[in-house]
Parts: structure tokens; sequence; C-alpha cells
């Protein structure tokens, strides 16, 4: 578990596609250009799954709204761990 306590920002040099998982707290979803609000999720939820299943830029910004836990699974360690352990073929897209 790690603390959400930044600004996720579609721009980011160094996103690496993870999806997050929220444990405790709400975090705010939104259109960095515009500051629009899409939505404010909270515990039992997730984002961020459109960039982890398509390895794309993320389309819109997350910020914690207040002191928030999220479970992170990172994109590029789960698709190794697929391919070491997988029973059927597995195919990348990219």
């Amino acid at each position: 578990m790690r603390y959400l306590i930044y600004f996720l920002k579609k721009h980011h040099d160094q996103d690496d596609c993870s999806v997050f998982f929220i444990i405790s707290g709400r975090v705010e979803i939104y259109y960095d250009k515009s500051n629009l609000s899409l939505q404010k999720i909270e515990k039992g939820t997730s984002f961020g799954f459109l960039s982890f299943f398509s390895g794309q830029p993320r389309t819109a910004s997350a910020k914690s709204l207040e002191f928030t836990t999220v479970f992170i699974l990172n994109r590029e360690k789960f698709l190794s761990k697929l391919e070491e352990f997988h029973t059927e073929k597995v195919t990348r897209v990219e």
C-alpha cells in the first residue's frame, strides 16, 4: 500500500500506466487543462484502467481530496508476471 498525497498528472514524464485501488480516502478525477471535475471516487473503487490496459497516455489527472491510501498495480510488473506464469499464450497490446 502507498499513499496518494500528490497529483497524478496525465503528462507526467514517468507515468508507468499503473492502476490505483483506493483503500481509504477520496480522489478527484479531472481534466487538467480545464480543471473540469469528472468524478469523485472513494474507498472500494479504482482508477487508471484505460492507461493500464492500453499502455497509452492518461486522458485525465487525479488528486487526493484527503489523506488517501491506495494499492498501486504497476502495468509492466503485472505483464512480466503474467508472461512468466501463463498457461496459455499471452499477447501484449502496445
